[in-house]
């Protein structure tokens, strides 16, 4: 745990190696400042067996994660706040250059958070949303999304989210029943929507309800079952 007013940085080139079930839980500051050539990895001890994840909680100051590659992560303690390899509850996370694509739940899960995540690899192997924001803000662009054949999947799924964007992103290969590129959920207010590449979706490219707005601009739709 990092704890309150505590910062921890990682250097580039660093590999972490996770017990089972163990989780980095940050109520302080984390910097993960990884680059090009000497990427960050986070990883199980064993490969291909789950470790927890990453949790901020509560953090008393912003963190920021530049080239980290997360493998074999699952979830932390809580089942709903938690539940993903990288999860937010009132914190403010930067992430760029992230690679999360071979974890055992969903990738990215924030709660009463903001997130910002630019020019990042994901891919999820179960039944949920690549990055689901609740109840803060959400800034998504430049980002490599990449589905499975599993049903009620979604590349990104907003709720309640004021002001939000989603730019420029490659979405593609949502195939299962019921499954979204870009779910605009609960309530969410004035989310812009442009410059997105969403191809092969079995339900809808972009999905707006349940009393939200949202700004579409220069989108390109493929084989999905409706834009």
């Amino acid at each position: 745990t990092v704890l309150e007013n505590i910062f921890l940085t990682i250097d580039p080139g660093v590999a972490i190696h996770f017990a089972p079930n163990t989780s980095l839980t940050i109520n302080g500051e984390l910097h993960a400042m990884g680059n090009e050539l000497m990427p960050i990895l986070l990883k199980s001890i064993n490969d291909g067996e789950a470790w927890g994840g990453l949790v901020f909680k509560n953090t008393t100051a912003s963190s920021i994660l530049n080239w980290v590659t997360i493998k074999d992560a699952s979830n932390g303690q809580h089942p709903v706040y938690e539940n993903a390899a990288v999860s937010g509850f009132y914190a403010d996370i930067e992430l760029d250059h992230m690679t999360i694509d071979d974890v055992f739940n969903n990738p990215i899960l924030t709660y009463y958070s903001d997130l910002f995540i630019t020019n990042s690899q994901l891919h999820s192997k179960v039944t949920g949303d690549l990055i689901n924001v609740k109840y803060g803000e959400g800034w998504i662009e430049n980002c490599n999304l990449r589905g499975n054949n599993l049903v009620d999947t979604d590349a990104i799924d907003y709720d309640e989210v004021i002001d939000g964007h989603i730019l420029y992103n490659k979405i593609y290969d949502f195939l299962g029943f019921n499954s979204d590129g870009i779910d605009i959920g609960e309530e969410a207010e004035n989310v812009v929507i442009e410059h997105n590449f969403i191809q092969n979706i079995a339900d809808k490219g972009i999905s707006i309800g349940q009393r939200s707005n949202a700004f579409v601009q220069n989108n390109t739709f493929i084989n999905c079952l409706l834009g």
